[in-house]
């Protein structure tokens, strides 16, 4: 018979919103049904009895510690932990991730020394238990899916099953009510697919200009020289001319081209005036301005990476759009109703195109 578990995630909230989010998009691919703070105030110490119960209904428990120690009760101990202890006296399958100490952001940690000293006990607490360790959302993520899988095989719990099979109309309503749950989760998801992650508003976005360095070989009667120029485009276009070669996995080698495209169609009409009469050849993006775009592309939260093998080759860096930049993409290049023919960029998209230099 096929069965959904119900899986408890325990942790602080505002500093791991992200981690949750990627948790909980896990846990719904593997068929099971989240549950957490997200259903109640955790912080409330009229609300223990409810997270008890809830976790008491619960076939695992999951537990994931960032740079925070969290709310606490009279008593000065974090709700996470409360809930931790709880668990393991009830005897729930325990599956913890402990956010590796080098990658926690300064903002995401304790400034109060004794929650940082509660928070370090703790750590030392599920320590002593098996525990994984894990640096950024995504991984954390790909972490608890593997985790629960195997959970699944080593420990198996009673489950839930589909309401057909249940033989009281108690337990399918209760069926219903988790059902409501997940659909409750899955809104909250893609909400979060079409918003820009927290903290992106920092970064330079939008019609905000990076000028970008490049060199052309310059044939001439005396032979060929290497000439350098810097033109500026908004970060808008670039993304633009970018995304779509990221619908899947593209290496990132094979990214350098698009953009040194987009500087041809901004630069090309003033290469040819200042150089007239001679041969023009390829145009080659800076590789520290092209890292950078990379970089800040992937700090809006555009687009991800990873590492990739292939059989018998050496390993490569590869890049994607998120869920979020697929959306980004299809406001900056989608064809709006009712315009005709393909849109190019403009001028104006394009940057300060006055922006021209040369040594």
């Amino acid at each position: 018979m096929d069965k959904r578990y119900q899986v408890f995630v325990s942790s602080t909230y505002e500093d791991l919103k992200d981690e949750r989010r990627e948790v909980i998009q896990a846990l719904l691919e593997l068929d099971c049904f989240p549950a957490g703070m997200e259903l109640f105030q955790a912080a409330d110490e009229d609300q223990w009895t409810v997270i008890k119960s809830v976790i008491d209904d619960c076939d695992y428990y999951v537990v994931i510690i960032g740079g925070r120690y969290g709310s606490t009760d009279l008593e000065g101990v974090s709700f996470t932990e409360k809930e931790y202890r709880y668990a393991l006296e009830q005897g729930k399958p325990v599956m913890a991730f402990i956010q590796s100490p080098g990658v926690i952001l300064v903002d995401k940690t304790d400034k109060d020394a004794e929650l940082a000293k509660r928070l370090e006990d703790f750590r030392a607490l599920v320590k002593q238990k098996m525990c994984r360790f894990w640096s950024t959302p995504s991984e954390l993520g790909a972490s608890v899916s593997r985790s629960v899988t195997q959970m699944v095989k080593t420990h198996p719990a009673g489950g839930w099953v589909p309401a057909k099979f249940l033989p009281t109309s108690d337990q399918a309503a209760e069926m219903l009510r988790l059902r409501g749950q997940i659909d409750e989760l899955n809104s909250q998801l893609q909400e979060a697919r079409t918003t820009a992650p927290e903290g992106t508003s920092q970064f330079a976005q939008g019609l905000e200009v990076f000028d970008m360095n490049y060199t052309v070989d310059i044939g001439t009667v005396y032979g060929r020289k290497e000439w350098t120029h810097q033109v500026g485009a908004n970060w808008d276009t670039i993304f633009a001319r970018l995304a779509p070669h990221m619908l899947g996995w593209t290496r990132e080698s094979n990214l350098k081209y698009p953009l040194e495209s987009l500087i041809n169609d901004i630069h090309g009409g003033y290469l040819r005036r200042t150089h007239t009469g001679v041969d023009i050849g390829n145009v080659d993006l800076d590789e520290t301005d092209f890292k950078t775009i990379l970089v800040q592309l992937r700090a809006l939260g555009y687009i991800k990476e990873s590492e990739r093998n292939e059989t018998g080759k050496s390993p490569y860096v590869a890049w994607k759009l998120t869920e979020y930049g697929d959306s980004v993409m299809t406001k900056v290049r989608a064809i709006k109703k009712g315009a005709s023919g393909i849109v190019r960029e403009s001028k104006e998209e394009f940057g300060n195109d006055a922006r021209e230099s040369s040594d």
